[in-house]
């Protein structure tokens, strides 16, 4: 009887878990694990080194696994030599190859479900201009249906936090440009190109949307935030320093300027630190950064500059450093799903913690202490684990189309022209189809004329953005090779003249 056991083991039992463990585990998980996204998916076995294959900007581009074979087929005819003596049937290897296919590498060559937190992050900008900042001379009384209608003065309240769409923007920005550096930090000529593709990705955009608010400016189109209008406002914002102007007592030219000029700043620097830190200890810098930003605010806020809280750029780099800290994890966690979610928990946990302790001792306004001082920084925290759990969905075969949704796609095809070209689009309609397509901002404004309005705007604003982006921006984005090489050349002639 033992001589029958042991050989049964060894004819049947350990070439499958042979088998079974030299490839992925996941082959032998339940279907409904992976419906409930707790398997642990495909692995990456990358280390601190980085990978030297060419990137993109946009997207994050992770190494074909080693020792993995991520083709279905493949993994089947690997398998179905080993089964076949045990005397298995080939119905076996088709189901779980199958099963092996239903989950995917978090980080992936092309992740649409980034183009949706794109279009969430831009729809809620569009929906607290659209509904709240144009209507920010509208007194701020309570309920009173004789001062304003309460369902507008709700729509109005609920639209104020779209901001958190800008943390989004900042959280998915450092979570992208983090790993773009990290895969490719050790090509020839990095720095170069890399400037040379953010040049010809966000340039052209900005210097259209400058050249469109001077000319505004001059044919004297009414809108509040066109009247700051001046040259050196302008000349910062080229070089990107819009939300430091008023430091100098020079106005910030054109509002949304701000977000874009905290971005550049930081990859400004940011390379070049990445470039030379392991991908542990860049981590490690990340989450200082996120525990910091709140002790940077409150010095900031006992000196007298709570004015500066919200835009200056060492008050604001916790969404940043937060897409980069995810961007680093995931790698070190070479991909694991089941660290993800503990990741995407654990953040959401404290941000529902520190909403909490803000709620309780009234501190939710940033005219508080506490309040100045946590600021974004649970919104940022909820921002990336939202992320995290996108990249969960959206690369399970079996869920992924709840996060590829058709329109927020779209929207976020076009985000950043979008985000430019909206406050341009609502100066122009609002002086020209105001009080005929749809009805001007008042201080008694109905709920109906508030929807048509932003409905109007939204459609107006999408189109200009997608002409935009595929006739102006995609030129330039075309070319990207030929700016790589103007930068290419430029850097090795100024490394000669100091060499000299």
């Amino acid at each position: 009887m033992r001589a029958f056991v042991a050989l049964r083991t060894r004819i049947f039992i350990e070439p499958l878990i042979s088998a079974t463990l030299t490839r992925l585990t996941t082959v032998l998980l339940p279907t409904i694990s992976d419906t409930l996204l707790f398997s642990p998916g495909a692995r990456m076995n990358t280390d601190d080194k980085p990978s030297t294959s060419t990137r993109s900007t946009d997207t994050i581009y992770p190494p074909e696994p080693k020792g993995q074979v991520s083709n279905p087929s493949i993994i089947a005819g690997v398998l179905k030599p080993q089964i076949a003596q045990v005397g298995l049937t080939s119905n076996f290897v088709s189901s779980d190859a199958a099963a092996a296919a239903c989950t995917s590498q978090l980080l992936r060559r092309f992740m649409p479900e980034l183009d949706v937190i794109r279009g969430i992050a831009v729809s809620l900008v569009l929906f607290s201009h659209f509904l709240s900042w144009s209507y920010v001379d509208v007194p701020r009384a309570p309920f009173d249906s004789q001062v304003e209608p309460w369902a507008a003065r709700l729509l109005m309240i609920s639209a104020r936090p779209g901001w958190i769409g800008v943390q989004l923007f900042f959280v998915l920005s450092g979570f992208l440009i983090t790993g773009n550096i990290i895969e490719a930090r050790e090509q020839f000529d990095f720095v170069p190109r890399f400037y040379a593709r953010r040049f010809a990705r966000i340039q052209p955009a900005l210097i259209l949307t400058l050249l469109t608010i001077c000319l505004l400016r001059l044919i004297g189109v009414a809108y509040t935030h066109l009247s700051d209008v001046n040259l050196p406002g302008v000349v910062a914002a080229l070089l990107f320093c819009a939300n430091l102007a008023p430091l100098f007592g020079v106005a910030n030219p054109f509002g949304p300027l701000w977000s874009l000029a905290i971005e550049e700043q930081f990859y400004l620097v940011w390379p070049s630190i990445v470039r030379r830190l392991s991908i542990r200890r860049l981590r490690d810098y990340c989450f200082a950064g996120i525990f910091l930003g709140p002790f940077v605010r409150l010095i900031g806020f006992q000196c007298g500059q709570s004015e500066y809280l919200s835009y200056v750029t060492w008050f604001c780099l916790d969404g940043l450093f937060a897409g980069g800290l995810l961007a680093c994890q995931l790698r070190i966690n070479r991909n694991d799903r089941r660290s993800a979610h503990l990741l995407a928990w654990s953040m959401t946990a404290i941000a529902i913690a520190t909403l909490m302790l803000q709620y309780f001792t009234g501190s939710l306004s940033r005219q508080s202490t506490l309040g100045a001082m946590l600021g974004p920084s649970p919104w940022v925290l909820l921002s990336a684990s939202l992320l995290v759990w996108f990249l969960c969905i959206g690369s399970n075969e079996r869920l992924k189309r709840l996060v590829e949704i058709g329109l927020l796609q779209d929207l976020g095809f076009v985000s950043y022209g979008l985000y430019l070209y909206h406050p341009i689009v609502m100066a122009i309609a609002d002086n020209t189809l105001g009080g005929i397509a749809y009805a001007t901002p008042n201080a008694n404004p109905r709920v109906q004329d508030m929807l048509w309005r932003m409905l109007v705007l939204t459609v107006a604003s999408y189109n200009v953005a997608r002409w935009s982006r595929v006739s102006f921006e995609e030129w330039f984005l075309a070319r990207k090779s030929q700016f790589e090489r103007i930068a290419i050349s430029f850097t090795r002639h100024w490394g000669a003249q100091r060499t000299d």
